[in-house]
């Protein structure tokens, strides 16, 4: 029969596995998407980009917004207003169809871009795994089991090392023979 040190210590590693694969994962997704406003202002300078974004005030930007309420009507679904990289008003239809206008006369700038859509769903990947109704749910549960049991198991394990030396357990071994760094992994 197992002892309960060998069932936390094996319940510790594949958790701890499986959360950290699960983490890598959003963390990767996570630090690509850091850089999407750069990086599709830098691609889509057509569609966020107007000269002189300074010299517009807030009242003529709602101004265009309400215009174009008028003029597309039931349609739409969202409106976007500039922030950040992106300096132009975007409306999100019903459709999934997205539209890029200038602030000031209105004017159709284009639709939304390959390199947009890239980002958007890289943000789903980073939340959801890219597994529809169910992966935040994983990405959520993952953190939580990663928090909670994974780390109070390894200060368990620590402490059951280190209990008789505390000095022991916060020393690092620079020159440690293998069979010592592999031991957590039996």
């Amino acid at each position: 029969m197992l002892s309960l040190n060998k069932i936390i210590r094996k319940t510790h590693l594949w958790l701890g596995l499986t959360c950290g694969l699960v983490a890598s994962f959003s963390g990767l997704t996570g630090a690509l998407y850091v850089w999407q406003p750069e990086i599709t202002a830098l691609l889509n300078p057509h569609l966020l980009k107007v000269k002189s974004i300074s010299d517009i005030d807030e009242a003529t930007i709602l101004k265009s917004v309400s215009t174009l309420t008028e003029n597309i009507k039931d349609s739409i679904d969202k409106i976007y207003l500039p922030y950040r990289e992106q300096q132009t008003i975007s409306i999100l239809f019903k459709n999934g169809k997205t539209n890029y206008y200038h602030p000031v006369n209105q004017d159709l700038l284009g639709s939304k871009s390959t390199s947009i859509s890239f980002f958007e769903n890289l943000l789903n990947l980073h939340r959801t795994l890219g597994i529809p109704k169910i992966g935040k749910y994983i990405v959520g549960t993952s953190a939580v089991l990663f928090f909670l049991f994974i780390l109070t198991s390894g200060i368990y394990i620590w402490w059951k090392m280190f209990a008789h030396n505390f000095r022991k357990g916060f020393k690092i071994k620079w020159k440690s023979k293998k069979k010592e760094v592999q031991f957590f992994f039996t």
